[in-house]
């Protein structure tokens, strides 16, 4: 999951801007209001939406709410043929946004309380990964698309990413007592096979 994501995450991230100038000539000034709309966006969903949202739905189900939002925000890119469309992804980035917190949520409850630093940080990793493999393969897409007569349409793969990512969260087991449930059944919790699930 982690992977999936934050690849398509990050190459969202690298290229939004180079996109934003190539395909519809915004200015310095548009751009710095549709980064401006984005990081507003992130607040609220860190702030707000981030302590009502996971306690209420779980991380599981936060989780995909998140992805699924995600996905969306990469089909609208992909297929944008105005600036308005950019701006509404600001709008869909605010559930998008929680993905994250359900992550590392969902590993604090999965693992033994001296193993979680341990585990965050090795998702923190794979982040890390994905920060230089993200940009470097969809710069290069874009750069090749820009001829294309659907310029975005190295967006659609970001989608499939993040549809694959939000798959995979059906082998999650659910909520805390349920996943007890689920390790107690076969007899034997163990940690650390218990990892795979989070890492994914």
């Amino acid at each position: 999951i982690t992977i999936l994501y934050y690849t398509a995450l990050h190459a969202v991230v690298s290229t939004l801007i180079l996109y934003a100038a190539r395909q519809f000539h915004l200015g310095p000034e548009r751009l710095g209001e549709l980064m401006a709309a984005l990081g507003l966006s992130t607040m609220l969903s860190e702030a707000i939406l981030v302590r009502i949202v996971i306690p209420s739905l779980g991380e599981p189900s936060s989780m995909r709410l998140g992805l699924m939002s995600f996905t969306l925000q990469c089909i609208l890119l992909a297929v944008a043929n105005s600036p308005w469309q950019l701006f509404f992804c600001a709008v869909l980035a605010i559930p998008g946004n929680l993905v994250y917190p359900s992550i590392s949520s969902l590993v604090s409850t999965s693992v033994k309380p001296e193993m979680v630093g341990r585990a965050l940080g090795s998702i923190n990793g794979v982040k890390s990964l994905t920060e230089g493999v993200g940009p470097l393969i969809f710069g290069t897409l874009l750069t090749i698309s820009e001829t294309h007569s659907l310029p975005g349409w190295p967006y659609f793969i970001a989608a499939v990413m993040s549809a694959l990512a939000w798959r995979a969260t059906k082998a999650l087991p659910g909520e805390p007592t349920e996943r007890a449930e689920y390790y107690m059944a076969r007899n034997t919790v163990d940690y650390e096979e218990m990892e795979p699930f989070n890492e994914r």
